[in-house]
């Protein structure tokens, strides 16, 4: 009896374990194809584009915007352009995630991938403009002729090695009444908000000390986009 029930134990370790690796392999799979998706963008030529004289651009602020085309790329809708560099900083699109969006017959939809193509340099070698593409997550419907590309502001990239008592003074000098402590390990870094107003959330917190902190240019930028035929 009891030599059956340690065979019938091992059988169900060995069956358990056979699932479990099986289930890895799934997930492995489905992990990988969707980063082959997000890595298979279409950059455009930037070679014969005369961006001088492009006629979608916008300029706001000391800062112009030029649309070099956008079009749909698989399950995800693809745009690419180029923006004047405020200094030579690491100036960023979508550094937050919310400052750039599409409104697809009034949904707004935020870019899930956010990469450079290239850079454009002055003569003296400085570079002058940067050009990205951005991927939102979307197929955009074949009745749909237009569609609005809406950019809030461009943002100063964080640094990797936070410098939290100069962010701290930021928050003291605005008289914001926020506590932070700052943490890093393991590849990663952050902010935890320690101290908080009571009648403030902790969304609305990190919304305050996130503007405090990040050097940005404001716009808007938007653009009509004419969607292109199949």
């Amino acid at each position: 009896m009891f030599k059956n029930q340690k065979h019938k134990a091992v059988f169900l370790i060995i069956l358990l374990l056979a699932i479990i690796g099986f289930t890895g392999a799934i997930l492995k799979i489905n992990r990988a194809s969707a980063n082959s998706v997000t890595s298979g963008f279409t950059q455009p030529d930037l070679t014969n584009i005369d961006l001088e004289k492009s006629e979608e651009q916008i300029e706001a602020n000391g800062v112009t915007l030029r649309l070099i085309n956008a079009f749909q790329n698989g399950d995800y809708f693809q745009v690419n352009l180029c923006y004047t560099l405020p200094d030579d900083r690491d100036w960023l699109l979508a550094d937050k995630g919310n400052e750039v969006f599409l409104n697809v017959k009034e949904k707004l939809i935020y870019p899930f991938e956010e990469g450079t193509i290239d850079w454009i340099f002055t003569d003296d070698g400085i570079r002058s403009e940067r050009c990205e593409y951005l991927l939102f997550p979307v197929v955009v419907d074949k009745d749909v002729t237009y569609l609005t590309l809406t950019v809030t502001q461009l943002s100063v990239s964080q640094p990797e090695i936070l410098d939290c008592p100069a962010i701290q003074k930021q928050l003291n000098d605005a008289n914001s009444d926020l506590t932070i402590e700052c943490y890093s390990g393991d590849g990663s870094s952050g902010i935890k908000i320690i101290e908080k107003p009571a009648d403030m959330t902790e969304l609305d917190a990190r919304e305050l000390m996130h503007k405090l902190m990040i050097d940005a240019q404001s716009g808007p930028w938007e653009f009509n986009i004419q969607v292109p035929n199949p």
